[in-house]
């Protein structure tokens, strides 16, 4: 009996543990189009600022603009890391900027013209990343990979 409460205690933790580590979310919207489609399934880390690299896909908190659409205001975005913290912007993103300030990154869509990203709002503040896509969870897909 008490190696079953010991087991249940120890599935418990687990599951706690993984909850906290990892998400699994649906991509809506086709700005990630051709790497991520619209009903995909993704698994995330939770992960902070300082373990991101460029080319990574993450999962961002969605700006509040007046003007974003209703998939837009869902609350997260997934979108590719094309600058850090004092690496030069991409040109269609800050012309004229040297360095990505502190604090911040550029995140792209890899579908520009279905994407609201860094080319509309800038640079993105870099407390607002949830987490990296880590693979797609979809069944018949390949993972994402980074370029």
């Amino acid at each position: 009996m008490i190696f079953l409460l010991v087991l249940a205690a120890a599935v418990l933790a687990l599951l706690w543990w993984a909850r906290r580590r990892y998400l699994v979310i649906t991509v809506r919207g086709r700005s990630m189009i051709p790497t991520l489609n619209p009903g995909d399934l993704v698994l995330v880390r939770r992960a902070g600022a300082a373990r991101l690299r460029r080319g990574q896909l993450v999962v961002l908190r969605s700006p509040a603009l007046p003007y974003a659409t209703d998939e837009d205001r869902n609350g997260l975005m997934i979108k590719r890391l094309a600058a850090l913290p004092g690496e030069p912007p991409p040109r269609e993103v800050a012309p004229g900027d040297h360095a990505v300030p502190a604090g911040h990154l550029v995140a792209l869509g890899d579908n520009p013209p279905a994407s609201l990203d860094s080319r509309q709002v800038g640079y993105w503040k870099a407390a607002d990343v949830i987490g990296v896509v880590l693979r797609t969870l979809t069944a018949g897909r390949p993972a994402a990979r980074e370029p």
